[in-house]
């Protein structure tokens, strides 16, 4: 064997895995976008939530503001966050700083995994390595699985837990009287959010596999079958 084709392998294994984990985090991250920047979704819980009622405001308050936040953590706005008509503490204001730094962080690493899951990808297409699209289906599934599972058992203390983690500190326990923000994002639309979340994981799972058996099938090659 010619050290070119030793090379040519252990490069094709190299890619093997990590393109799969790029496609899954690339996966994972668009879901995650897509709730948290697709405002329509909360303005479809502002009526679903009754949220006017138990926050004490006018739905157009209620989007003013909402919008604002959604402004704000856009990596291409550099201006400081104010709300048209509501308070804010100088805690809130550092969560919220918090919360737009993570985004921007995960978007940054997503453009990155994108790069790679699609040079890689159509590398590996070309050697006919197509088993990357069912292994990145495969990761793609621990996400929901690692998520649903605390959800399921305890909502309200995962949502605990998951800002503990993100967080250093406790801002984000916020006091309705300094930051009455709080009172138009409720637990449940939290909740609602993380199952389209996952909804949109596993539908991105979902198109991996049908992917891979496309790609075997216009090989002629059972779905079962291995491709070394």
């Amino acid at each position: 064997m010619s050290s070119h084709s030793v090379y040519s392998k252990i490069w094709n294994g190299v890619l093997l895995c990590i393109v799969p984990f790029c496609i899954a985090f690339c996966i994972f991250s668009i879901a995650v976008m897509c709730v948290v920047y697709g405002k329509e979704i909360y303005y479809i819980e502002i009526d679903m939530l009754n949220i006017p009622e138990t926050a004490s405001m006018t739905k157009e308050v209620i989007i003013q503001n909402y919008n604002a936040l959604i402004t704000y953590f856009s990596p291409f706005y550099n201006k400081p966050l104010h709300f048209p008509t509501l308070d804010m503490s100088e805690k809130g204001r550092i969560h919220f700083v918090d919360v737009k730094n993570i985004l921007v962080a995960i978007q940054y690493a997503m453009y990155i995994s994108i790069c790679i899951s699609f040079s890689g990808g159509v590398y590996l297409i070309r050697k006919q390595k197509e088993k990357f699209l069912l292994y990145a289906g495969v990761l793609t599934i621990v996400f929901p699985i690692v998520l649903i599972l605390p959800i399921a058992i305890n909502f309200e203390k995962s949502f605990v837990f998951f800002h503990k983690l993100l967080f250093q500190n406790d801002y984000w326990l916020f006091d309705p009287e300094t930051d009455p923000i709080i009172r138009m994002l409720p637990e449940q639309f939290f909740m609602h959010a993380a199952c389209i979340i996952l909804l949109l994981i596993l539908f991105g799972s979902a198109c991996c596999y049908f992917l891979y058996r496309f790609f075997m099938k216009k090989r002629g090659l059972h779905v079962g079958g291995y491709n070394s």
